[in-house]
């Protein structure tokens, strides 16, 4: 990475590499020696060349409105921002900065002020959408922005994370999936009222098929991402339902 620094997706899912190294940590793979003199630097690396997401949230620069195909680009993609949502929760666990824990929670409030939706989730055709049902929201957006706050809940075990997790996830993912799981939409709608080829359709950057169940509809990328969507769902609700508080590590 001195040689080599984080680009375009890297350097927007840098918490991603975040995660994989704090894994290391939880599961004692290396010696204290070793994590403190490999492992340990990389996190300021990480910091440095990946995208700043605490000025994102907290700046004009988080889009307001929805965003047209023109303004489209890696920090208005919704998944991105998904993945984002856990980023500052990760880097506190490497320094207990109160500014990441307070971002943490800005961040989720920024997305749902501007693009929330009945469901728990935030709109985007790919990109942000506003407040405005029609625009939907992916199903790999519902999925990692589940994933970010069973990690969040994990670092912090505050109810409230759980809470969200669970409203997705009795409402917002199975909305979007059949019963026995073999299909799926790419976008969902608050309001819909049909799964069909639509042309022409208010999506920004999506085609007409994203609203039809399928095997892979509009994109192939998002049946890989559903067994993470039920592991987020049995993780939690499992330990509610036991009334032991989560926290995998």
């Amino acid at each position: 990475m001195e040689k080599s620094t984080l680009q375009s997706w890297a350097s927007v899912r840098v918490q991603e590499m975040v995660l994989a190294c704090l894994r290391l940590y939880d599961l004692q793979l290396y010696t204290p020696d070793v994590l403190s003199s490999e492992i340990a630097p990389l996190f300021d690396l990480f910091r440095a060349q990946g995208f700043d997401w605490n000025h994102f949230f907290n700046s004009s620069e988080f889009p307001r409105k929805p965003v047209s195909a023109s303004a489209a680009g890696l920090t208005t993609h919704g998944v991105n921002n998904a993945m984002a949502i856990k980023e500052a929760a990760a880097f506190w666990r490497v320094w207990q900065k109160d500014a990441d824990k307070q971002s943490t929670h800005q961040r989720l409030d920024m997305l749902l002020t501007y693009h929330g939706q009945a469901t728990g989730v935030f709109s985007c055709d790919e990109h942000l959408a506003g407040l405005e049902p029609n625009r939907g929201t992916e199903l790999c957006t519902v999925v990692e922005h589940m994933y970010s706050l069973q990690e969040i809940f994990a670092v912090f075990g505050e109810a409230e994370w759980a809470d969200a997790l669970e409203r997705i996830g009795l409402n917002a993912l199975p909305a979007t999936l059949t019963g026995d799981m073999w299909a799926h939409q790419y976008l969902q709608q608050g309001n819909e009222i049909n799964a069909m080829h639509t042309d022409p359709h208010v999506w920004a950057t999506d085609g007409p098929d994203a609203t039809i169940f399928g095997l892979e509809p509009q994109s192939e990328r998002t049946p890989t991402r559903t067994s993470l969507a039920l592991e987020c769902s049995q993780r939690i609700f499992h330990f509610c339902s036991v009334g032991r508080r989560f926290c995998p590590r």
